[in-house]
């Protein structure tokens, strides 16, 4: 795994030398798990919340008072 900044990327080398890369293409078109990811998703959940809209898996009650305050 390496990660640079805020983004991620995977790098996999198997037993007969090749080599497998995911994600690394920035965002939003993708660095899942990076910082940028992870706010938007949290941004998209907690309006969720606000307006009533059923989620699965829901937002926690303690992060999305956390994150309003």
């Amino acid at each position: 795994m390496i990660t640079l900044g805020t983004g991620v990327g995977a790098l996999r080398l198997d037993e007969n030398g090749k080599t497998l890369m995911l994600s690394g293409w920035g965002f939003p078109a993708g660095d899942i798990g990076g910082g940028a990811w992870l706010g938007l998703k949290l941004c998209s959940a907690l309006s969720k919340y606000i307006d009533g809209v059923e989620q699965t898996p829901a937002l926690p009650d303690f992060l999305a008072h956390a994150v309003m305050e």
